[in-house]
């Protein structure tokens, strides 16, 4: 089999299982299983595949076919500029999450901001990033799962950015004050069929009851006696004017919103 056939095959096949980009995603394949840049390959297509680069090859396509995240293939996944381990253990980073920066930029033109959690951090993407555009803060970040955080771990050792990760429930039993909370709960309501673009990530990251704001009902309980200046969350559109709500009645206001990202201020906050 040549090079060409190949990406002939697999790019009809990965059409099946209904992937918007299958050439792409057969190219990236057989990139990853030869360590040949896509643009190469694409002048390697008379060349023979060696059997051992066709059982490689078999196996990575196999795992794109039963519908496995090219991410979680790759074992990486990029955010705002840079790459971040991942894997079945967390999320994958989502691009709308990339405003959290942008409202965190907006924040500290205005007000003191030193210290902040990031709450459900998965990967840890989110508080890595945010520790690396601004050092001088104080990054603190949490999860429920330990094979979470130890990827967060990795990936925090990897961009040298230094977070204090923790093990913990929402806020529960954090003495810590913060000047910011980034709430990144789960937010998918539950359902008889889950989407299966995201069948192969972790449930307990993505659901939260059948309305989806199970988790941000609990936040916002914990949340009134907290010495907490700001929060951010993030939810469905559909679902802004009751996780609105939810703020309100822990005594927060809403200030700005940016995609599905909200912000919002202690309403003793000046």
């Amino acid at each position: 089999m040549t090079y060409g056939e190949w990406i002939l095959e697999a790019t009809e096949a990965i059409e099946k299982i209904g992937s918007k980009t299958p050439r792409l995603d057969a190219l990236l394949l057989l990139s990853w299983a030869t360590g040949y840049d896509k643009a190469i390959l694409l002048t390697k297509t008379r060349d023979k595949l060696s059997v051992m680069r066709q059982g490689k090859l078999k196996n990575l396509l196999n795992r794109r076919l039963s519908g496995e995240p090219m991410a979680y293939i790759a074992g990486q996944k990029e955010f705002y500029g840079r790459d971040f381990i991942v894997n079945k253990y967390v999320l994958i980073p989502r691009p709308e999450s990339e405003d959290f920066l942008e409202l965190l930029k907006v924040l500290r033109k205005t007000e003191r901001v030193h210290n902040l959690l990031d709450m459900g951090t998965g990967s840890g993407n989110l508080a890595i990033t945010v520790k690396l555009e601004f050092p001088d803060m104080y990054v603190f970040a949490s999860d429920t799962s330990e094979d979470a955080l130890k990827i967060a771990a990795q990936n925090s050792l990897r961009h040298k950015a230094a977070v204090t990760f923790k093990n913990q429930n929402v806020l529960q039993g954090d003495k810590e004050g913060y000047d910011v909370v980034l709430a990144n709960l789960p937010y998918v309501p539950t359902g008889p069929e889950p989407d299966p673009s995201i069948a192969h990530e972790p449930v307990e990251a993505l659901f939260s009851g059948f309305d989806g704001l199970d988790h941000y009902r609990l936040f916002f309980q914990q949340l009134a006696p907290k010495h907490i200046r700001f929060v951010m969350t993030e939810s469905l559109m559909s679902q802004h004017k009751a996780v609105t709500a939810l703020a309100k009645k822990a005594g927060y206001s809403l200030t700005k919103t940016e995609g599905l990202i909200q912000l919002f201020t202690k309403s003793n906050v000046s």
